[in-house]
């Protein structure tokens, strides 16, 4: 996987929360774990953006609660 594909796909893992707002419920931490889920294994960057996305979702779920 070259940088850009990296850069891609960690953005998408942020980015993936966003599917909340479309109506799926628990989206906000279900589109980041997919995203996660598929590309962990290939790049080190999009793990820790992965982990670090579903953390903040997970994090603002507990606060909201």
């Amino acid at each position: 996987m070259n940088q850009t594909e990296e850069l891609q796909w960690g953005m998408a893992c942020h980015m993936a929360a966003l599917i909340a707002f479309v109506g799926i419920p628990f989206g906000n931490f279900l589109g980041p774990l997919v995203v996660w889920m598929m590309k962990k294994s290939e790049s080190e960057f999009v793990d820790h953006h992965g982990r670090e996305a579903l953390n903040f979702q997970l994090s603002l779920m507990i606060y909201s609660v």
